[in-house]
């Protein structure tokens, strides 16, 4: 399985999901210790991490252990945000500064608190949104 130009696994990957107040550093590089082929970052706010460099809190969530192959997972509906964001942690990913292989945009989750900002499983009924939002961040 590859993931762009990431060789993930042969066959099927055994992959974490992305789970709040769950899948921390820790518990992630526990998880790839014991064979995981794909881990993913807690769901982190692009527009949080764009706007407040100094928010601990945001920034814990995708705090990637060196073991295994992560994907830090961002939400937002705003693309200078995800265009930021995923400007920055590219550069981080490429220079080896940042643990992660990738960057993942959320379309799935379904709660409240990140639909009610437009983003998450909310962008799948608003084509032009998401393609602004998929092409912000591929430009970055």
């Amino acid at each position: 399985m590859k993931i762009g130009n990431i060789a993930v696994c042969e066959g099927f990957a055994l992959a974490l999901a992305p789970m709040a107040g769950y899948t921390g550093a820790q518990f992630r590089e526990c998880i790839a210790m014991r064979g995981a082929d794909l881990l993913y970052s807690e769901l982190a706010s692009a527009t949080a991490l764009s706007r407040r460099k100094s928010d601990r809190k945001t920034r814990k969530i995708i705090e990637v252990s060196q073991h295994g192959i992560t994907g830090i997972q961002l939400f937002t509906s705003n693309p200078d945000d995800i265009g930021k964001i995923a400007e920055s942690l590219s550069g981080q990913i490429q220079t080896g500064e940042c643990g992660a292989k990738f960057i993942d945009i959320n379309l799935g989750c379904p709660a409240p608190k990140v639909i009610r900002n437009g983003a998450g499983s909310v962008l799948l009924i608003s084509p032009e949104k998401l393609k602004a939002l998929v092409g912000a961040a591929v430009k970055a």
